[in-house]
């Protein structure tokens, strides 16, 4: 098992906090962009499905809803494969709209 230093972990934090920062003024960004016409409701729930996996990750992500513990010892981090299956069916979508 790898050793994780403490300034890993900060580093680990603070890019989550950059990537939410990121996809909260995306959300805004598209939400303006549909109000005046220039996209479709899919980029929008892309942006705000990752904004609310980011807010998750931040608080929870270690705990058991979020990472699956396996009695044989497997630890699955759950949340990243349930964003992934909640936005490519909207990325999809979106793809082939165009």
């Amino acid at each position: 098992m790898a050793i994780v230093l403490d300034s890993e972990e900060n580093i680990a934090d603070m890019l989550q906090w950059i990537s939410f920062l990121c996809s909260l003024f995306a959300s805004a960004f598209f939400i303006r962009e549909i109000n005046v016409g220039f996209c479709g409701w899919e980029v929008l729930y892309i942006s705000v499905m990752e904004t609310i996996k980011y807010i998750t990750m931040l608080g929870w992500e270690m705990e058991a809803p979020a990472t699956c513990y396996m009695t044989n010892g497997v630890v699955v981090p759950w949340l990243r494969y349930c964003e992934w299956l909640m936005t490519c069916p909207g990325d999809h979508l979106l793809n082939s709209i165009r």
